[in-house]
């Protein structure tokens, strides 16, 4: 019998088997019946990065086919990309960071570091530990953070609190600091005030300052939302809400 090794790897020899490239189904009948593996898992590694689905075909990703990932900062809660290029993310203790666990990071955070598929970063964390990222091509889950249980530690943190993970793409450092929930900067680990607060967001979440309110809310950053300064009417608004008002008087 043929040695099972690995979903990803059967299908790769499967397509160079075949001469460049192999029918879904084909891998799917076969997959579920000779190594009881699920119809799901076989569909999702046949659309991982590293390969590429066309018509209902699969076949190897070409080095002038980047995959396409999802850039979008404003979708990922808590995260945010400094104007020095840090990136900025919250992370809650749990039970999986104190026990030094990896966990799923998201695309747009990995991309904003300068890892893409196939790749991977180490970032120094203190003298003695290292926070790692990385994104093996045939991962169905996208990107991956390693432990950062030191974090968690260094700051005497404990299950169910949070700190913000600052990585640094420029110099590959990796430091930790506690979430203060009074402020916007304490929140969001951002230079940040209440006179610069909307635009400071939006440079950070790769928005238009007029989006960021609605932003936060999809994303559910809830408390940063309520510490942004209330909404003021321009003049010519403030002037006709005026005048509406008189008539009715």
């Amino acid at each position: 019998l043929e040695e099972y090794s690995g979903i990803a790897q059967e299908i790769r020899e499967r397509i160079e088997r075949r001469g460049g490239e192999v029918e879904v189904e084909e891998l799917v009948a076969e997959f579920v019946s000779k190594f009881a593996v699920s119809e799901t898992s076989v569909r999702m590694y046949a659309a991982s990065p590293a390969f590429v689905l066309n018509d209902g075909r699969v076949r190897l990703r070409r080095e002038d086919e980047p995959y396409v990932a999802d850039t979008r900062l404003s979708r990922v809660r808590g995260l945010y990309v400094r104007p020095e290029g840090e990136v900025t993310i919250e992370i809650e203790v749990d039970r999986d960071v104190l026990r030094g666990s990896g966990r799923q990071f998201y695309e747009a955070a990995a991309i904003a570091l300068g890892i893409a598929p196939g790749s991977r970063r180490d970032f120094a964390f203190g003298d003695m530990s290292r926070v790692v990222v990385s994104w093996p091509e045939t991962s169905v889950m996208g990107p991956t953070l390693g432990s950062v249980r030191q974090a968690a530690v260094d700051l005497g943190l404990a299950e169910g609190e949070r700190f913000r993970l600052i990585l640094d793409p420029r110099d590959g450092t990796a430091r930790a600091l506690p979430i203060d929930s009074s402020s916007l900067a304490g929140l969001t680990g951002l230079e940040i005030d209440a006179d610069n607060a909307l635009t400071t967001l939006a440079m950070a979440m790769g928005v238009d300052a007029n989006e960021v309110r609605a932003a936060l809310r999809a994303r559910g950053d809830d408390e940063v939302l309520e510490l942004l300064p209330a909404v003021r009417p321009s003049e010519d608004l403030a002037a006709a809400i005026d005048e509406f008002g008189d008539l009715l008087t």
